[in-house]
């Protein structure tokens, strides 16, 4: 690994649909990768290859490859029944627009863990009361990233001036990823591109959900 990649990251947006291209360091190594929609998954070892052209990567040398099907869950579909939940990716908790699901895995098995709590103390006769805060404390934000991705994957061309050269974008990246806002605060902070974003989160509403 080359000392360029120390500490830099690439994320190559507008190439794929539904999703991206990424190179970060992790470790001794480099994680490289591209994500899509599931109907594009048979051009995705192409996409990967070309990547890794784009950053001068020897794609002969990538090991450990390995794909997964994202699944995301339906705002409102059952994730606790009796005596049983489901936490993080099995609970379908993933960040549409991201894929990423550390971190509603982390904030979802908080809220279980009360909820098992309660359940245990014979304060509740199930585990219900799990479901209620996930909805109320975690799917809010993964519905908008999942308005986000459709508003962007649909018509990406008036997104990427701003994504690249937007410094108000990127300060409110970073505190997104760091954890400090989230997709709502992002969302307050899209400027002229607002009216678009919301004209096709009310059409993503009407339509349904992927899974």
């Amino acid at each position: 690994m080359s000392d360029y990649w120390d500490k830099t990251i690439a994320l190559d947006l507008g190439g794929l649909p539904g999703g991206y291209g990424w190179v970060f360091p992790k470790g001794e190594h480099l994680n490289v990768g591209v994500g899509s929609w599931k109907y594009y998954g048979s051009n995705l070892r192409r996409k990967l290859a070309e990547l890794c052209a784009r950053y001068r990567l020897p794609y002969d040398s990538l090991e450990n490859l390995r794909g997964h099907r994202l699944p995301l869950r339906v705002p409102g579909s059952t994730i606790a029944g009796g005596p049983v939940l489901l936490v993080g990716d099995a609970a379908g908790l993933i960040d549409p627009l991201s894929g990423e699901g550390i971190h509603s895995a982390f904030r979802s098995a908080a809220l279980a863990a009360r909820s098992i709590d309660s359940y245990l103390r014979g304060e509740s006769d199930d585990l219900s009361n799990y479901q209620r805060a996930v909805d109320r404390r975690i799917m809010p934000d993964l519905i908008v990233s999942h308005q986000l991705q459709d508003a962007f994957h649909r018509m990406p061309t008036p997104y990427m001036p701003f994504l690249r050269y937007s410094n108000r974008f990127w300060e409110a990246f970073c505190l997104l990823i760091r954890g400090e806002s989230d997709y709502r605060g992002l969302v307050a902070k899209l400027g002229p591109l607002r009216p678009i974003f919301d004209l096709i989160a009310s059409a993503s509403r009407v339509g349904g959900r992927r899974g």
